[in-house]
């Protein structure tokens, strides 16, 4: 917990001042002489090289990864080596990429405890590396309790059931059994000060809203179904979920997402061939999230979203020229 308080306090620091450029060159590194000593903290001297930002502390940062590096993989250590030095760009990247790796450490060494999440997806590919671009090894679908194994860089985290191993973006996993936070940190959400919270229950009007790790898909699937196009902006798709969760608050619909959502008569995607298993966007499970920390885009009685007039009066329009429709978002009737 020390190393985790230090890591953000380093943060805030990082992001609040301008560090200067911080292209490496190894070159000049004898690898061959290369050698580590124990009891030495190298994620520490690295970070402290970043909070520098000259060209000869980089320099000494860069070879103390190197010398991590080695220690890992000379005692076989069970940790993944990094290139931070050598991957990133700016001293401040370096420094929050390191950071948030120390945390990732922290969290999956607590108490000698797996950290474990559960897949939240519909179904979700699993790749060899972590990228896109890489070979699918296999899917985990909705409800998968995997193991966390390591954490890559942009979202990508390495993952296991047991059988199955490889690498999916971190905001496809929910807290199995309380684990850990829902997403883990990556550098880029950090530098931006946007790591989200773990889900907490949404207030609407005063009320607390029932809120648990389903949710989180029920509403990222109910904006896929509903506003998933491309063209379509994060207003539209914000505006479509907090009308589930008006509707949550409201005392003539059911009290869960879920519920809301399978009312019968009221989604029309609900129960057609594929509904369940369709892929669900970053961008989609993202503003899913922003409404389950509790933003609001809506009064709490808009209660009605449809490409028709319902309820009470037309609180908002939204025209979408590609289609040549408008979707109306309407109060309730009382």
């Amino acid at each position: 917990m020390k190393r985790r308080i230090v890591c953000f306090c380093l943060l805030l620091v990082l992001i609040a001042t301008p560090i200067a450029s911080a292209t490496v060159d190894i070159s000049s590194i004898n690898l061959s002489r290369l050698t580590y000593e124990e009891g030495v903290d190298y994620l520490a001297i690295m970070l402290a090289a970043c909070v520098d930002g000259s060209d000869e502390a980089l320099l000494e940062g860069a070879k103390a990864e190197l010398q991590r590096n080695l220690k890992i993989e000379s005692q076989e250590l069970d940790y993944a080596s990094t290139a931070f030095f050598t991957t990133y760009e700016t001293a401040d990247e370096i420094a929050v990429a390191i950071a948030a790796h120390m945390i990732a450490l922290e969290v999956t060494t607590v108490e000698d405890h797996p950290v474990q999440f559960r897949v939240v997806a519909a179904s979700k590919n699993i790749r060899y590396g972590p990228e896109a671009e890489y070979e699918r090894v296999g899917v985990f679908t909705y409800g998968t309790v995997v193991t966390f194994l390591e954490n890559g860089v942009e979202g990508w985290v390495r993952i296991t059931d047991g059988e199955t191993t490889g690498w999916s973006r971190d905001i496809f996993l929910a807290p199995y059994e309380g684990g850990r936070p829902t997403i883990i940190p990556t550098p880029a959400a950090i530098a931006n000060n946007t790591v989200p919270p773990p889900p907490q229950a949404p207030s609407v009007g005063g009320e607390a809203v029932s809120s648990h790790h389903d949710d989180l898909f029920w509403l990222a699937l109910t904006i896929m179904h509903e506003a998933g196009s491309n063209w379509l902006s994060d207003e539209h798709q914000l505006m479509v979920g907090n009308v589930v969760l008006n509707r949550v608050a409201h005392p003539e619909f059911p009290n869960t997402i879920s519920g809301v959502v399978q009312q019968r008569g009221q989604y029309a995607f609900v129960g057609k061939a594929g509904w369940m298993s369709i892929d669900i966007s970053e961008r989609a499970f993202a503003n899913a999230q922003r409404l389950l920390n509790g933003e609001r885009f809506l009064p709490p009685n808009v209660i009605f979203q449809a490409e028709f007039r319902q309820g009470s009066g037309t609180h908002h329009t939204i025209f979408c020229p590609t289609l040549g429709s408008t979707t109306f978002f309407g109060y309730a009737y009382r």
